[in-house]
């Protein structure tokens, strides 16, 4: 099977890194994937294949595929532009689209996009959501669109520098315990959540891996005096390294499409807390990842107590979760009967 991948650039982030470890995947059962992207970008990775630069002027393959897959608003808006020239299209939905866009953007700018992409999503063979409750999600107001449900999945493999990345964490901790994260700080991240416990709990001390709107998170953390707890790493390739230095993983989201941190967090057997959220209690229970109520400074400590008693146990029933439902084999499995079905 012939298979074109459509991203807006090559930089391994969020659906790009998705969508970059699924072609690596399906080239292991004998495919063939190729990457078209928009942007050249600083810190993009070679995705193996063949890989080409788009133009909205007219499509660009360097050859027949069975099956175009695109990831993300403007790969959308590019395969419903030329839809009658390609072949059968798919696409996933990595995100809560109106959320995602109203913080982007605001309401306004919001509606304006939904619109235009619910229309150049509408001839698409299927369109791949991550949980049920984003099925739900969908349902609601794009009612014409054929759904499937097939989750994230993440490759991790460690390197030979992860051991000098762990030490560098558990030197700065000095026997401390850790709470870590590992994400792009914005509002919708809360990441803020989690100074109050700092300030009640003063043996803590926190690690944050990743960019974004750190600047004011730090002032936030300095006016509470939590500057000599805090070690803020900045955006790191490879971020995940750094989590098994950590006694607990942090996702304190208000809103999430399907959160790859917290498999990279699972698959290192690194126990974690999340906001409680639907697609967070989707995705594992209450014995695999211990959960919190937004805005509820005592729920977040009695969460991150629990984790500190039986974390190992709950890591490990986390991690078998992983294996049955979220593996790379598991999830390269269901894209493929998927390109199969719609040929």
């Amino acid at each position: 099977m012939r298979i074109a991948q459509i991203v807006p650039s090559l930089v391994p982030q969020g659906p790009v890194r998705v969508a970059l470890d699924l072609g690596y995947l399906l080239r292991q059962r004998g495919h063939r994937v190729d990457f078209y992207y928009f942007d050249s970008l600083e810190g993009s990775e070679d995705p193996g294949g063949q890989r080409e630069r788009l133009s909205w002027h007219a499509p660009q393959w360097g050859g027949h595929y069975d099956v175009i897959h695109s990831h993300g608003l403007r790969p959308d808006l590019y395969t419903g532009w030329y839809h009658k020239r390609l072949p059968s299209t798919v696409h996933t939905l990595h995100n809560y689209l109106r959320e995602d866009l109203r913080y982007q953007y605001g309401p306004l700018k919001m509606k304006a996009a939904e619109l235009l992409w619910n229309r150049a999503c509408k001839n698409h063979a299927a369109s791949v959501v991550l949980s049920r409750d984003m099925e739900d999600y969908y349902h609601r107001f794009w009612r014409q669109q054929r759904f499937r449900i097939i989750p994230n999945t993440r490759r991790i493999e460690l390197s030979s520098q992860a051991a000098l990345r762990q030490e560098k964490i558990r030197s700065w901790a000095a026997g401390r315990p850790v709470m870590i994260s590992l994400s792009t700080a914005s509002q919708r991240k809360n990441l803020e959540a989690l100074l109050p416990f700092l300030q009640q709990e003063k043996d803590w001390c926190y690690v944050h891996v990743g960019g974004g709107a750190l600047n004011r998170l730090q002032e936030k953390a300095r006016a509470m005096g939590l500057e000599a707890r805090c070690l803020w790493l900045g955006p790191q390739a490879r971020g995940w390294e750094f989590l098994p230095a950590a006694d607990v993983f942090m996702l304190p989201s208000r809103s999430e499409g399907f959160p790859l941190s917290l498999l990279e967090a699972v698959k290192l057997k690194v126990p974690a807390v999340t906001s409680d959220l639907p697609v967070f209690r989707e995705l594992f229970d209450g014995q695999e990842v211990a959960r919190f109520t937004l805005n509820d400074d005592k729920s977040l400590r009695e969460s991150l107590s629990k984790v500190r008693q039986d974390g190992k146990a709950r890591a490990e029933r986390a991690f078998r979760r992983y294996q049955s439902q979220y593996s790379p084999e598991v999830v390269a499995g269901a894209y493929e009967k998927l390109y199969q079905e719609i040929l």
